[in-house]
Order: structure tokens, then C-alpha cells, then sequence
């Protein structure tokens, strides 16, 4: 993860490697990559004990809106698997209403290529979430 502030961006890939002798010991693999700005200057701490980015804890008594971006790729296909490949694009909005509760709304578009077919379609998530 690398934050500048209410800037952020972290991203992972990870690759499975399937122990199956007659599939040829397929390997897969999946990342993404995701981009945070928080409006009101406010930051995600990273915890390194821990290993990962902490809630945001809004020092506003309005809280903090946070615009989120992110691309996701994972790649099912290898010799004689063919589970296909679906890539994701996310935009949306979270707003950090206290240190526990976040309300989000996010638009997604999803391509889906399997078996020689390919698919597209659009998401719209929205969310109230209380963090412990």
C-alpha cells in the first residue's frame, strides 16, 4: 500500500497453482488494483502489525467522503481448464460517516469471456456498514 495523505493505492496478485496430474497442474492467477482519495484530507492509516490499511476515522463532524477506482483481472484458464476470465472496473463513493459506520455507493461494469462467449454487464452496489 503507498498513501500520500487522503491518497492511497494498493494492489495484490495472486497466483494458485492446482495440484491435478491429469489437468496438467493448472496454475491461475488474479490481481487488482485500487485507488482511494479522501475528500476532506482525512487518511487510512496502515497498520504494520497488522499488515493492512485501517478504517478511516473521520475527524470532521460530517464525516469523510471517499471517491474509490479499481480495476480486478482473474484468469481461470490454463492447458486444459478453461473456467474462463472475468475483469471488473469499479467507481464509487464511500462516505466515512464515524469511525464505524460507512454508507457506499458503487457503479461497476464486468466482462465475462468463457468457452468463445463473451458477456458485459453493469453492477450498482450500494451499502450500509457498521465496522467493529
Amino acid at each position: 500500500m503507498l498513501a500520500l495523505g487522503p491518497v492511497s493505492v494498493q494492489g495484490e496478485h495472486v497466483t494458485a497453482w492446482v495440484d491435478s496430474p491429469t489437468l496438467g497442474n493448472p496454475r491461475f492467477t488474479g490481481w487488482y488494483i485500487t485507488g482511494n482519495w479522501i475528500l476532506t484530507g482525512d487518511h487510512r492509516p496502515y497498520d504494520r502489525n497488522v499488515g493492512y490499511a485501517r478504517r478511516v476515522v473521520p475527524h470532521s463532524r460530517w464525516g469523510a467522503p471517499e471517491l474509490v477506482l479499481r480495476y480486478s483481472d482473474v484468469d481461470l484458464r490454463d492447458e486444459l481448464v478453461d473456467g474462463g476470465r472475468f475483469r471488473r472496473t469499479d467507481l464509487g463513493m464511500n462516505w466515512w460517516a464515524t469511525q464505524r459506520w460507512k454508507a457506499g455507493l458503487h457503479w461497476g461494469h464486468v466482462w465475462l469471456d468463457r468457452f468463445g462467449q463473451t458477456g458485459q454487464t453493469d453492477t450498482l452496489l450500494a451499502r450500509i456498514q457498521w465496522v467493529y
